[in-house]
């Protein structure tokens, strides 16, 4: 494990005693890639982590924007296992994250809001935007993880509809995929008039059914992690 990362995730660990010093030394360097380095593995620390790398997001080097997301991913997937509540402020901050000029950091902060799940589903409608975005794996992660935001992201089944039509035949697979599960989701109308035991007009209110999680971490291909040839 790279030195000063270390040094930080210890200094957390044992109460935080001055964890934004060390970080803040850690990140007060001309050396991008180091700076990168030390955010990449900020995501292990849990909520603590979250607002240095918010603040990460901002920043003019796309590597390190592309780490700040990669490990805004990784606090969701932490707090969950600790059972804690997930941060807002991290889920808004990815949102925005979606129209980053880069599409290395678009693509994963796709992912990354998929690892909050039903958490983030005000994140829907820009993920649904991004099955138009200009670079094919853009458009195939949002098309993979839609089906991870539950019955919320049902709402995007007419746009997963037009990427069938992808000159990309990766996104095609994936929008056809995501397709036949989001149907899956949507609450049946019973022969009484209701739905799902709530009465409804339209066959569209009620609770609808949770959505089994795609597992492993995709990442851009510049970090080798997904074959995208």
């Amino acid at each position: 494990m790279r030195l000063y990362s270390a040094v930080a995730i210890v200094a957390l660990g044992e109460g935080g005693k001055r964890p934004l010093t060390l970080i803040a030394q850690a990140l007060d360097t001309e050396d991008d890639d180091f700076r990168s380095e030390v955010i990449h593995t900020l995501g292990d620390l849990g909520l603590k982590s979250v607002p240095i790398l918010v603040d990460s997001l901002r920043a003019k080097k796309a590597s390190i924007r592309w780490s700040a997301a990669a490990s805004l991913g990784s606090v969701a997937d932490n707090v969950k296992a600790t059972k804690s509540v997930l941060p807002r402020q991290a889920i808004l901050a990815l949102i925005k994250t979606l129209r980053d000029e880069d599409e290395d950091v678009r693509y994963t902060a796709v992912y990354a809001l998929s690892r909050y799940g039903q958490a983030a589903n005000e994140a829907v409608p820009e993920i649904t935007k991004c099955l138009k975005d200009g670079e094919w794996s853009v458009r195939w992660i949002a098309a993979r993880h839609l089906r991870d935001f539950g019955p919320a992201a049902v709402s995007a089944i007419p746009a997963l509809k037009e990427a069938l039509q992808d000159e990309d035949e990766r996104v095609r697979s994936e929008a056809a995929a995501a397709i036949k599960l989001l149907e899956q989701m949507r609450p049946k109308k019973s022969e009484e008039g209701t739905v799902n035991g709530r009465s409804s007009s339209n066959g569209r209110s009620g609770n609808g059914v949770i959505v089994n999680r795609c597992g492993g971490q995709m990442i851009p291909r510049r970090f080798r992690a997904v074959p995208r040839g």
